[in-house]
């Protein structure tokens, strides 16, 4: 199926307070993460937590250069994403774009991107907190928890849901 995003209405949609909120929110999460890093590296031991199972638990180790790799993930997803943002216009909808819906569904679905792009960074924020909380743990922490698949899985695939749906009901 063709991509029909150069047929549909060019709208200029202002960013929404709610936004501004979310974006906020992940870039103060993306210094934190940042300088969470460099603060903590040098207390760091050599080896360190740099892979954990589907019940949370740690299950490989590596150098602490590894420490890095978390806030370059970061970074390589949240600079695009942010992008992205700036383009609804070319992305796939569950309902057909007109001039009459385009403004409410371009911004409906910059708001996802948006959200999703704030609880990739906390997540990702989260397991660096935790890999640094297990690596200087006496006796190694237990990792993420057994809880935090299923709540990463409910926190995107609830948010793209809750998404879809808003869209379908605002045709």
């Amino acid at each position: 199926m063709m991509n029909d995003s150069n047929k549909r209405p060019k709208v200029k949609v202002p960013i929404t307070a709610f936004e501004i909120i979310l974006e906020a929110a992940g870039f103060i999460l993306i210094v934190i993460l940042m300088v969470k890093t460099i603060t903590s590296y040098s207390t760091l031991p050599d080896r360190i937590p740099t892979h954990f199972n589907a019940a949370g638990r740690i299950d490989g180790w590596g150098g602490k250069g590894m420490l890095w790799f978390i806030p370059a993930i970061a970074g390589v997803m949240y600079i695009p994403m942010t992008l992205l943002g700036r383009f609804p216009r070319i992305f796939n909808y569950a309902v057909p774009i007109t001039s009459e819906n385009a403004a409410k569904q371009y911004r409906l679905a910059r708001q996802m991107i948006t959200a999703l792009k704030l609880e990739i960074t906390a997540l990702l924020f989260y397991i660096q907190w935790m890999t640094i909380k297990s690596a200087n743990a006496k006796e190694f922490g237990t990792g993420l928890g057994i809880a935090f698949l299923p709540i990463t899985l409910v926190a995107i695939f609830g948010t793209i849901i809750f998404y879809i749906v808003k869209s379908i009901k605002n045709r």
